[in-house]
């Protein structure tokens, strides 16, 4: 595939926003209540002006790279480290990536499989595709998340005849407090790995066009976000429901459709699998995109890294208290170095051009 445009960064904007949140809700559901769907609903919205925000600035400056977004905005010195900080996340939204679908996999579906073979199994054949190129991972990318959202369609359509409105009724029965704030914050840090689309923005052929597909694209992913949350609370209610680690999975074990369909496990599965490959693909391949320059051998850093990965990973399986505790770590440093550093990049670097 030759051409990058911005109809293809909007699937992946599409895929590295959702899929968290979709899969593992559980660290804003006790937070949130039943209320939860109303502040994913009013993330969704701080997202989408904060993103619009940043790709402005990329589009009217023809920002070239990341390393000349974060010196340019911070100096020579703290930009560099601010930008190693970003490749760091980059990392962990991979690690979340791989960590999470195998431990899911393990605890809900194949349960005799062990953790440690689901890892090998998706990272080398990560590891395959990231030593093909862009163009393959691109290629990919487009065919899964197509592939993903009819599987969140079907879901969702399935999902109806067991919502129950008095689950999630009064509207903010509950007073905002600090627990809604902290749901908030945790809302956004998973909202924030649409930082990892940034570094791609460099690639898109005609970026003007962005800004115009940008904004449905955010509302789809408000819409399909709050849906997802607001059937979570409809078919489980908020105690239950913030007790479940992987909640899709419970509810398409329980859904039957026309006596002749019973269990949904196959399309929450092959959307797991199909989103978290993509956001450890693009993940990975965004580093690379970062530190191209200093890199020699693309294959050997691409199996270097799948390798560290698969360790830290491993690590983080064997327990799914550790991986909680890692989940809510890389949560709240996410919004940190993907979206609110990002945001004080773009102001300083338009002030900066400006001043010129």
């Amino acid at each position: 595939m030759k051409k990058y445009t911005s109809k293809h960064h909007i699937f992946l904007i599409l895929c590295v926003t959702l899929i968290s949140i979709k899969t593992y809700p559980i660290l804003f559901l006790s937070l949130g209540g039943r209320d939860s769907w109303l502040l994913v609903l009013f993330s969704s919205v701080i997202i989408g002006v904060l993103g619009y925000y940043i790709i402005n600035v990329f589009i009217k400056f023809n920002i070239s790279s990341m390393n000349d977004f974060f010196e340019s905005s911070y100096g020579k010195y703290l930009g560099k480290i601010l930008l190693f900080c970003f490749s760091v996340l980059l990392m962990f939204n991979a690690i979340e990536s791989v960590s999470i679908l195998s431990t899911s996999i393990h605890n809900t579906v194949f349960i005799e499989t062990p953790t440690w073979f689901a890892l090998l199994f998706f990272i080398s054949a990560s590891a395959y595709m990231l030593c093909m190129g862009f163009s393959s991972i691109l290629r990919l990318s487009l065919i899964s998340i197509a592939t993903m959202f009819l599987c969140m369609l079907i879901l969702a359509f399935l999902f109806i005849p067991y919502i129950k409105i008095n689950y999630v009724a009064p509207v903010f029965g509950n007073p905002l407090n600090f627990n809604s704030l902290l749901s908030v914050i945790y809302i956004l840090g998973y909202f924030s790995s649409f930082g990892i689309t940034l570094p791609y923005i460099k690639k898109i052929e005609k970026k003007d066009e962005l800004k115009k597909y940008y904004v449905p694209t955010m509302i789809v992913v408000s819409l399909i976000s709050t849906y997802s949350v607001l059937s979570i609370l409809g078919f489980f209610n908020h105690f239950r429901g913030a007790n479940i680690f992987f909640p899709e999975f419970t509810q398409a074990q329980r859904v039957e459709y026309g006596k002749f369909f019973e269990s949904g496990e196959f399309f929450v599965l092959l959307q797991n699998v199909l989103g978290f490959i993509i956001k450890y693909l693009l993940s990975i391949f965004a580093i690379y995109i970062i530190y191209k320059d200093k890199i020699k051998n693309s294959n050997k850093f691409f199996i270097t890294i799948s390798i560290i990965n698969y360790i830290i990973s491993y690590y983080l399986c064997k327990n799914i208290f550790t991986l909680s505790l890692f989940l809510e770590f890389y949560t709240l440093i996410n919004i940190l170095f993907m979206l609110i550093i990002p945001v004080i990049a773009s102001f300083l670097y338009s002030i900066r051009k400006k001043l010129k």
